[in-house]
């Protein structure tokens, strides 16, 4: 991994997210842009006094660098943009720097925002190639319960490539994969089900290798196999198997829905724990 873009927006969380940029960045040699994105409707053209905003505000993006960011290999750029729609200036910036991980805060809905009416993260999740890191206020030093809301043909590499630096040595990694008869009349359905059950322990195989080539020995791993992704329905549901870090790999269909009220929409407004979610699928 060599660029991670973090979006900031000079709040309280924008520490959380520096921090964990800056132990990925550690680990992989990466260069850290942090981002500031000021949503404005004002004409083109600039006065002495948005000059002396925008020295205030660039000068605000460096002094959060300088005071979050200890280790002193880490490369850092800071930027800032404006505009009137912050979720196409932050992916302008991605595309741009060509961006491996997108790191930024929820997007919790205001009030009575009507269903229509889309979030800044869940926009850039309909539009994103790269991976988002979303960081809850619940955030662990350390990864040691990971939910994975993956299929059997799914491929968990990429996810666990960018996780690798911040999973615990004893890790409990839930994961979904469909369940499967073992005894049916119909020749077909019996065919089925074998080939599930084989895809089934591959990817349980292909996980185990890829955690061992990180350094995690095959006995801490300790795999919980879900038949049914219900599990990752609802923040309740996270919250029940105390995951530490989810990630999705297919969202685009679940974000279709329009309801405020979906499982997905509400998961990324207010998250129970940390999201990784891997763009268009």
């Amino acid at each position: 991994m060599n660029t991670i873009l973090v979006a900031v927006d000079l709040s309280h969380k924008d520490e959380i997210l520096i921090q964990r940029a800056s132990k990925l960045a550690t680990m992989s040699n990466a260069t850290i842009h942090l981002l500031h994105v000021r949503r404005t409707l004002r004409a083109l053209g600039i006065d002495q006094s948005e000059r002396k905003r925008h020295e205030s505000l660039l000068f605000k993006i460096n002094e959060l660098a300088k005071n979050n960011i200890s280790a002193p290999d880490v490369k850092i750029q800071t930027h800032f943009a404006e505009g009137a729609h912050v979720f196409e200036q932050i992916h302008r910036y991605a595309q741009y720097l060509n961006a491996e991980l997108l790191i930024m805060g929820a997007s919790e809905r205001k009030g009575e925002t009507p269903a229509f009416v889309r979030t800044t993260l869940e926009k850039l999740l309909l539009n994103a190639e790269y991976p988002v890191l979303v960081c809850s206020n619940h955030h662990k030093n350390q990864y040691e319960n990971v939910a994975l809301d993956i299929h059997a043909k799914t491929n968990p590499s990429q996810s666990i490539n960018i996780l690798s630096s911040m999973l615990n040595d004893k890790l409990t990694l839930h994961y979904y994969s469909k369940a499967y008869a073992h005894t049916h009349s119909n020749f077909l359905l019996r065919l089925r089900s074998k080939m599930r059950k084989r895809q089934a322990e591959k990817l349980k195989r292909d996980m185990i290798t890829l955690l061992e080539t990180h350094g995690i020995l095959q006995e801490n791993i300790y795999l919980i196999q879900h038949d049914t992704r219900a599990f990752l329905c609802t923040n309740e549901d996270v919250e029940r198997i105390r995951a530490d870090i989810l990630v999705k790999h297919s969202l685009r269909k679940e974000l279709n829905t329009t309801s405020p009220a979906s499982n997905i929409r509400q998961l990324l407004g207010r998250p129970p724990c940390d999201l990784l979610l891997m763009g268009k699928a």
